[in-house]
């Protein structure tokens, strides 16, 4: 699923939102600051981060974004800086101009589309599926295509895994692999370097690699940095580490339970005590944490410490009840 950053003047919101709408209808995934920016994320680190992650960054420029003084001119520098880092020929960085106005000189490079002309909004759709296309690898031969599905199921021996829910049994066990890594470090944040030579320990090659890191950012159980030599690290998403943790850490759900009866009942609320208590990786401690938070059960504060330092506050009545 394509990610693509709406870079916008706040006076063009009404006109921007439609856009992200219909590229909501059309199967993408459009980053927009009023939708996707959550209340107490760090708003300057989240907008740099979608934007790095995105496939596509549209820029809306209007009378209004042309004359704009501030941040939004901070935004195209640094989608200009993102698409330098693109390989060449590919579709990435779109100017469109909601009125008449003049692309700025360092923009007037790219092809722009008119967003007020008839068809302007299909011209732009069309203009990302064949980005989209330009990122899809080459057709292999029905020769290469069984010698490689074979060559998988000899990975999936190997392994011994169980294909998680839209995942084949290969992308399982690079997402296996990954969260393992994550508990062994005790953070999300994985160097891609760091996953191949486990994988290579069961047979997956370097390329199977990459390709099972990409499909999993694009299946959301990952947000990969995207650069031109590639993805060189990437982080577990709370959707990807709970898939998992689900499905291969034993006696999960039972471990989740004793961490809200030790909130509930004793009081715990550090993630270091919590992991010392259960005798549990802090990794996995973590995890459950920004699950309850996520359901609003809890709210959590976290510092860095060496490690990440996970204090819980503002304990909902309703995680007391989970208990009875």
């Amino acid at each position: 699923m394509a990610k693509i950053f709406l870079c916008h003047a706040n006076e063009d919101k009404p006109q921007v939102r439609e856009v992200y709408h219909r590229l909501k209808a059309e199967g993408f995934q459009p980053w927009l600051d009023e939708e996707d920016l959550l209340p107490g994320q760090l708003w300057d680190q989240e907008i740099r981060r979608a934007l790095r992650n995105s496939d596509f960054i549209l820029i809306f420029f209007s009378q209004n974004l042309v004359l704009k003084r501030g941040y939004v001119q901070r935004e195209m520098k640094l989608a200009l800086d993102t698409w330098e880092e693109v390989p060449e020929g590919q579709i990435h960085t779109i100017p469109i101009r909601l009125d008449d106005c003049t692309i700025p000189e360092r923009f007037k490079p790219f092809q722009w589309v008119d967003l007020f002309e008839a068809r302007g909004l299909e011209r732009l759709i069309r203009a990302i599926r064949a980005g989209v296309e330009q990122r899809q690898p080459p057709q292999r031969s029905h020769r290469e295509a069984v010698e490689s599905a074979q060559t998988k199921d000899t990975y999936i021996n190997i392994v011994g895994v169980d294909a998680l829910p839209n995942l084949t049994p290969l992308d399982t066990s690079v997402l296996r692999l990954s969260c393992e890594e994550s508990i062994r470090i005790g953070n999300i944040y994985i160097d891609t370097s760091a996953i191949v030579p486990k994988a290579a320990e069961v047979s997956i090659p370097h390329s199977e690699v990459c390709e099972s890191i990409d499909i999993l950012d694009r299946k959301g159980y990952i947000e990969a940095t995207r650069t031109n030599a590639g993805i060189p690290y990437f982080s577990i998403s709370l959707y990807g580490f709970d898939a998992y943790a689900k499905s291969f850490i034993p006696d999960y759900q039972a471990i989740s339970q004793l961490v809200i009866s030790k909130i509930v009942n004793e009081n715990m609320t550090h993630n270091k005590l919590l992991s010392s208590e259960i005798n549990q990786p802090i990794r996995v401690i973590d995890h459950i944490l920004r699950v309850l938070q996520s359901q609003n059960l809890i709210n959590i504060n976290s510092t860095l410490a060496g490690y990440e330092e996970i204090n819980v506050s503002n304990i909902s009545p309703e995680l007391r009840r989970m208990l009875g």
